[in-house]
């Protein structure tokens, strides 16, 4: 991988590219060919990284988004500030978003509209109260947004 990336950089210190589109794979190659990436996979048996339908390494190695979370960041990666806790709280009433009755603070919880696995923010707009039960029952779905249900009972 060395020589690619060095034969990589001596193109673009020759100026081989030139149109945009061109330079800009060219950048993406040299990422994708960085020594360093590659040296952290070193560690890992080719059996546990590579992908099981198409065999390459899989991405998820490279990125290093809150996407690609351990448990520990899990944990400070979806930290929500009290302040935001605290709008969310005021703008929803205490009123679970989906069944409409009120939770108790014991049963309350913050749920990410957008899950936050898919990229969703911690933001006031993507995050509302849910009671522990309608929770449980969202997992990390996209469903919900994409064919919203009717509410079982009016909203009082």
């Amino acid at each position: 991988m060395r020589k690619r990336y060095k034969a990589q950089l001596r193109r673009f210190a020759r100026g081989e590219f030139k149109t945009q589109e061109d330079i800009l794979f060219a950048i993406e190659r040299l990422e994708y060919l960085w020594p360093d990436r590659w040296e952290a996979l070193k560690e890992y048996d080719t059996t546990e990284i590579e992908c099981r339908v198409f065999g390459h390494v899989c991405p998820v190695f490279f990125n290093k988004e809150p996407a690609t979370e351990t448990k520990e960041s899990r944990r400070f990666g979806r930290y929500i500030p009290r302040e935001i806790m605290l709008k969310v709280v005021r703008r929803d009433g205490q009123v679970c978003q989906v069944c409409h009755k009120n939770v108790s603070d014991n049963e309350l919880e913050f749920d990410h509209v957008i899950p936050f696995s898919h990229g969703g923010p911690v933001s006031v707009e993507n995050l509302r109260v849910l009671c522990s039960a309608c929770n449980g029952k969202k997992r990390d779905k996209l469903g919900e947004l994409l064919e919203p249900k009717e509410p079982d009972e009016p909203i009082a």
